[in-house]
Order: C-alpha cells, then sequence, then structure tokens
C-alpha cells in the first residue's frame, strides 16, 4: 500500500511493507533532496568512562530523528552520494553499486530494521553529547542534542 502526502512542500511517498525483507527490482536513486545523515558521525570514536552508562534517548527524541531523516526502505545515494537505507544508515562513502557494505541490503529492509539501525547509529552521538554537554539536560534537550549530533557530528556538536 502506497499513500502519498506533502511533507514541508516536498511530494512523500509512503509505502508500508511486511515484517521482513522484501525483494527490491527497482533500480537505486539518487535522492537530491536528502540530507547526508550522520555521515560526520563516523569520526566519533568517543568512549564513555568506565562505568558510565549510556543516557538513553526516549521514545519521543527516536521519532524526532526518524521524522527529520525520512523513510526509505531501498537503498538510494543520498545527497552527498553515498549509499545509505532505512533512517539515513550510511552503508558506505560511495554509489550504491550493489558491492560491499551494501550487499547485506540489496533487498529493501522493514521498518523495524530500519529502526534497529538508528537506534544503534545514534549510540555514537549520544557518546558524544554525553560527554560533551551539561548532564542536568531534560530527556527534550538530550533527545534534540543527539539528533543535531547524529546529522553534524560530535565536532561540530563541541564547536556550537
Amino acid at each position: 500500500m502506497s499513500i502519498s502526502m506533502m511533507k514541508f512542500g516536498l511530494a512523500v511517498v509512503l509505502t508500508c511493507l511486511s515484517a521482513g525483507a522484501v525483494r527490491s527490482d527497482e533500480p537505486v536513486e539518487q535522492l537530491g533532496d536528502k540530507s547526508a545523515p550522520g555521515i560526520l558521525l563516523e569520526d566519533t570514536k568517543a568512549v564513555l568512562p568506565q562505568g558510565v552508562a549510556l543516557r538513553k534517548v526516549y521514545r519521543k527524541g527516536i521519532e524526532l530523528t526518524k521524522q527529520w531523516e525520512g523513510w526509505v526502505p531501498r537503498r538510494y545515494n543520498d545527497a552527498a552520494g553515498f549509499c545509505t537505507v532505512g533512517y539515513g544508515h550510511l552503508l558506505k562513502k560511495s554509489l550504491c553499486d550493489g558491492t560491499g557494505n551494501e550487499v547485506k541490503f540489496l533487498n529493501a529492509i522493514s521498518e523495524q530494521r530500519g529502526e534497529e539501525l538508528l537506534v544503534q547509529d545514534m549510540m555514537k552521538a549520544q557518546i558524544a553529547v554525553q560527554l560533551a554537554a551539561p548532564k542536568d539536560l531534560t530527556d527534550g534537550q538530550f533527545a534534540a542534542l543527539v539528533d543535531f549530533t547524529f546529522n553534524a557530528g560530535g565536532g561540530n556538536l563541541k564547536k556550537s
């Protein structure tokens, strides 16, 4: 089932998939209007000090990031020309060509799998925020900074 709608002045088509992978024989498309999500985050290699627990992003924060990232169940080339899937999960820093890290994603993925990948990807941003920001942030402030860091990178968080 597909639903068309307008979001931020852009035409958006939502496609509902059944659980599990669905074969997609469609060619990979270039989504020039999508920003290159989280690509600077790879440079963030920070780890929390021993004994410090990772602060979780509450559900509304995950939904915020999902909304801004947008959902694409199949591989696509983002605005930077990087092969990406789901909610901005970076497969490799080059165009989709059916090789390398993207081989596991030749079929479309379920939205549940996409969210699992997003939550894993957001952990780097959570660590960066925890190390750089005040400890007394509200859940909403923490989630907003994690979303910012997921998109802009830990280095830009420190500079801001």
